[in-house]
């Protein structure tokens, strides 16, 4: 089995500034299109894993899965904050841009062709954000005025994945946010209106799957007893029940991160060098292709089921693998 805090804190740690400048380029792209005139987001809300967490688990006792250490966080905050970076996470770069020159990005070109479309009709841009960090859900005295951050290094969509590590899962960050929303009413309740409004323009963010795959991959136990797909399925579904519970909170605009190629990462590569001599693990690589491929299918389902949702599935899969084999134009 599997040590979830130790293996993919190591493993999403390495990706943090590749995909920082993912979703940085993403956002000066739409910034720039005349078709995004969408309005302000008031706030964002952030669910998911250590690319994504912001310190939560800092403040779960006996937690295995903390970044309270350097070289974390050396880069930015000059000091351990809890995510598992040595700077920002993806995250923070959505909420904090606000003069940025698309030209200057040598990512752009990436996505102008692949996701131009998509994202001229997401009906918000980076530059009209201008929100602080969300804080962590579980820091003390913490004031939730642009959002809340409710992720947690090493979770998964499966509440098995980190357990070991005393994380929170992805089921009980989706808890947490019902209980914020409904604090929000109550205290509003003559103003209900306002309050579903700051919901509905809210952003949600979300990055998740990614451990629960490289649990799956470890673990020959669970490989003999479930195939892949079948595995896909169940990962699938619990997302689709996430973004229901979210819709019924008032959440309509969801910014959704796919899979990674886990099966590139130094671990992987490290435990698949006796066989493939430190080339990627292709095992990983093809669950990682199954999941980002139902979770596409999944989202396009769900843009037209829910209505007024507008969900956006970043591929970081095909840019990580575009870095990996033409290294040169980056």
């Amino acid at each position: 089995m599997i040590r979830q805090a130790g293996m993919m804190v190591i493993v999403k740690a390495r990706m943090e500034i590749s995909m920082a400048n993912i979703l940085v380029c993403l956002w000066m792209i739409t910034s720039f299109a005349e078709a995004v005139k969408g309005p302000y987001v008031p706030a964002m809300f952030v669910f998911g894993d250590s690319l994504a967490d912001a310190g939560n688990n800092n403040y779960i006792p006996h937690s295995t899965a903390r970044a309270n250490f350097t070289p974390y966080g050396v880069s930015f905050f000059q000091h351990p904050t809890g995510r598992f970076t040595n700077g920002r996470i993806v995250f923070d770069f959505i909420g904090i841009i606000t003069d940025i020159n698309a030209h200057k990005c040598s990512f752009c070109r990436f996505f102008r062709v692949n996701l131009m479309s998509d994202l001229t009709a997401f009906p918000v841009a980076a530059t009209y954000l201008g929100l602080p960090f969300p804080p962590p859900y579980l820091e003390p005295d913490a004031k939730f005025i642009g959002g809340i951050n409710f992720a947690s290094g090493g979770s998964g969509l499966l509440d098995s994945t980190g357990a070991e590590s005393s994380v929170i899962t992805m089921s009980r960050q989706v808890f947490q946010f019902e209980h914020f929303s409904y604090k929000l009413m109550r205290k509003h309740r003559s103003g209900a209106g306002k309050a579903k409004s700051y919901l509905g323009k809210s952003l949600y963010c979300i990055t998740t799957g990614g451990n629960d795959v490289a649990y799956y991959i470890a673990n020959s136990t669970l490989q003999n007893t479930t195939a892949p797909q079948q595995f896909v399925t169940l990962l699938l579904a619990r997302f689709d029940q996430y973004i229901a519970r979210l819709y019924r909170r008032g959440a309509r605009k969801f910014l959704v991160l796919g899979v990674p190629a886990l099966g590139c990462t130094p671990y992987f590569r490290f435990i698949a060098y006796n066989s493939s001599k430190g080339e990627c693990l292709q095992p990983a690589n093809q669950l990682v292709v199954a999941y980002n491929t139902a979770l596409m299918s999944l989202v396009a389902r769900l843009n037209r089921k829910l209505d007024g949702a507008n969900i956006i599935q970043l591929n970081s899969y095909e840019y990580f693998m575009d870095i990996l084999q033409n290294a040169a134009s980056y």
